[in-house]
């Protein structure tokens, strides 16, 4: 897992904005809009899965995986389309 947190300025000004990302093995059956719940030290959630990418490792060092991009969905998720949750 990977979280990282920044500032960005917008028409409605100054937000956090908080990317997680998730590395896992690729046989893991995982679709956007799935939610999952993070282990501490992270906030536990639940996060909604809404992006997804597969990875071939070409027999490097690093194995085949899967990146899942994640966000605390909200009420307003998914009427206007964007995320608004306590991170950002």
């Amino acid at each position: 897992m990977r979280q990282a947190t920044r500032r960005v300025v917008g028409p409605e000004g100054e937000q956090t904005v908080t990317d997680t990302m998730v590395y896992t093995p690729i046989g893991l059956v995982v679709e956007r809009g799935d939610h999952v719940e993070l282990p501490k030290p992270f906030e536990t959630g639940p996060w909604e899965v809404t992006q997804l990418a597969a990875f071939d490792g070409a027999g490097n060092q690093t194995p085949d995986h899967q990146k899942l991009t994640l966000t605390i969905p909200s009420e307003t998720s998914e009427s206007s389309g964007g995320v608004v949750n306590p991170y950002g």
